[in-house]
């Protein structure tokens, strides 16, 4: 293994115009992101995309999750891989764990504020159903234990604080059209969080 990266490497390296591995470029390749939220009843959808545009349930949610940054792509983004843990309670309680690739960008300045759009994509696994969720898990005859996980966010970081993004994510669990669980949509959920770079 190891002597396969090493040959990966030497070859990107000597290739002229090639990308070279993301870890022999940054600093900052790793960050963890602690986060809380509120869980909407409502279905993925552009309101549910904006803060605040739909009205929560009575079920909350509160993590953190660890990333990797991998691989510079074209264009300013960049691929890693995101793992994360988190409690949900409420009218109930669960645990979830989610993990998945991740692409983002590296961001556009403004002035002193740098904006860095981000998706992550995966799988997120639950011990146990609540809230809207567990209505839908119910209609359907199916289980949400173990569906597919999207994160598209946006960050916003400033030149004072370089070690630090302020991030909104939509958490979104679902399994799309009955592939996975017998289930349509899960649930979702408006977050917000403070990732720090290392």
């Amino acid at each position: 293994m190891i002597n396969r990266v090493g040959l990966a490497l030497t070859i990107s390296m000597a290739l002229p115009g090639q990308q070279t591995f993301a870890f022999e470029q940054l600093d900052q390749r790793d960050s963890v992101f602690v986060f809380g939220g509120a869980m909407l009843a409502d279905h993925l959808s552009f309101r549910t995309l904006i803060p605040f545009a739909t009205d929560p349930e009575d079920n909350y949610i509160a993590g953190v999750a660890y990333e990797r940054h991998l691989y510079d792509l074209m264009a300013g983004f960049d691929l890693g891989f995101k793992i994360g843990v988190a409690g949900r309670f409420g009218d109930g309680s669960s645990l979830e764990g989610w993990l998945g690739p991740s692409i983002r960008h590296q961001g556009i300045s403004i002035g002193s504020l740098t904006v860095s759009p981000g998706i992550v994509v995966g799988f997120s696994a639950v011990s146990d159903s609540i809230g809207m969720e567990r209505v839908r898990e119910s209609a359907n005859g199916g289980d949400a234990t173990l569906l597919f996980y999207l994160g598209p966010e946006i960050a916003f970081k400033f030149e004072q604080l370089p070690n630090f993004e302020f991030v909104y994510r939509v958490h979104h669990r679902s399994g799309i059209d009955g592939t996975l669980g017998d289930m349509g949509e899960g649930h979702n959920a408006n977050i917000f969080g403070v990732r720090r770079r290392f």
